[in-house]
């Protein structure tokens, strides 16, 4: 929507800066995408044995709260592989004439990072048997997006559409922690900031990694 409100009001060229811009940020969301894709029957199952009584809810707690600090993790190599994108990818393949495209995409960066965390919480409050939340969210950024983008972009061009595009994201990622917080009973410590044993856990992966072997 952003791309075709730009083409109404802006160049092609400012179409095509900011296009490649987008595109580059947009790999930030592939590892919160695949989280998400394994968080959503995880949290549902471990839901399940709560209410059964095969596990407490501190246990489904500790559980969720673990996969979440490791989505806050990930943006940090993340935002490095990007930045290094943008700095280094844009001038050697696009060229000088695609110079505005680096500063877009950290325009982008902060908002695309929020909103991949708040992909996580969305299945995180889906697992936990809400998903109208869901719905709310994606409604109320839908209108913040319509009205940020017909505000900026007419003005601004490329600039305003990188600038409402991050805040739509970050609004994203605001209701995806108010929703979290009305379905869960965890402390925004316990569920946002990784710890010295979230880190060691991609030792071990590495550890398992260097001993495996095809076919053994």
């Amino acid at each position: 929507m952003h791309v075709l409100s730009l083409a109404a009001y802006a160049s092609t060229r400012d179409v095509g800066v900011y296009s490649v811009a987008l595109t580059l940020t947009a790999v930030a969301w592939v590892l919160p995408q695949a989280l998400q894709t394994v968080l959503f029957p995880r949290v549902a199952s471990l839901d399940e044995a709560t209410i059964a009584g095969e596990i407490s809810a501190e246990e489904s707690d500790a559980a969720l709260s673990k996969a979440i600090r490791h989505g806050v993790l990930l943006t940090l190599p993340t935002a490095v592989v990007i930045s290094l994108l943008l700095l280094v990818a844009v001038p050697l393949l696009y060229g000088g004439k695609f110079h505005d495209t680096i500063w877009l995409g950290f325009v982008l960066l902060p908002g695309t990072l929020l909103l991949g965390i708040a992909k996580i919480l969305g299945s995180a409050i889906a697992g936990r048997g809400y998903p109208r939340y869901a719905l709310y969210a994606s409604g109320a950024s839908a209108l913040s997006a319509l009205a940020l983008y017909f505000g900026l972009i007419p003005v601004f061009h490329a600039w305003g559409a990188a600038t409402a595009s991050s805040l739509t994201y970050a609004f994203g990622a605001f209701l995806g922690l108010y929703f979290f917080r009305r379905v869960t009973s965890m402390g925004l410590r316990e569920a946002f900031v990784p710890r010295a044993d979230d880190v060691a856990d991609y030792g071990g992966l590495m550890r398992l990694a260097r001993a495996w072997r095809p076919g053994r």
